[in-house]
């Protein structure tokens, strides 16, 4: 099952499991798994302040390595929401089923790439080699069919 391997390939989080390593090994890192980060700001010291979204403020730190990521959910995507409206596609765990050559479905030539398309491309979907695999796939259909309207 392709999203039971997404899970246990991204175990949750978007920090890759040998960083995760590297940064809980510190004695001087502070990883606040979890935190909601509204705002930043730095003080008179250059020291970074983070604002959550429950009101805390956390700091003072050095540097700050805001590690981004979420709950895939297109049907809450504006874009993604009318699309599923308009085309219809079959969506497992949050992910549409796309078509393997990332388009939206056999019918609809709208690619897609990034994180929305980790179904077809595997956990990278949401790094640089997953954005080097979308981008060759896409890239391999436009050039057929841009070969098969020239040659007509």
């Amino acid at each position: 099952d392709r999203l039971a391997m997404l899970k246990a390939a991204r175990k949750g989080g978007s920090v890759s499991p040998e960083a995760k390593r590297l940064l809980d090994a510190s004695p001087t890192v502070v990883v606040a798994t979890g935190t909601d980060v509204a705002a930043t700001s730095v003080d008179e010291f250059g020291k970074t302040w983070l604002e959550t979204v429950e009101g805390d403020r956390l700091g003072p730190f050095d540097r700050v390595w805001l590690a981004t990521g979420g709950a895939p959910g297109v049907a809450g995507s504006p874009l993604f929401g009318a699309m599923l409206r308009a085309r219809p596609v079959d969506v497992v765990g949050g992910f549409p089923a796309l078509h393997p050559s990332l388009r939206w479905d056999v019918d609809t030539p709208v690619y897609v790439m990034g994180a929305a398309a980790a179904l077809a491309l595997g956990p990278d979907a949401l790094n640089l080699a997953g954005a080097r695999m979308s981008s060759c796939r896409v890239a391999s259909v436009i050039r057929t069919t841009l070969r098969t309207r020239c040659l007509d």
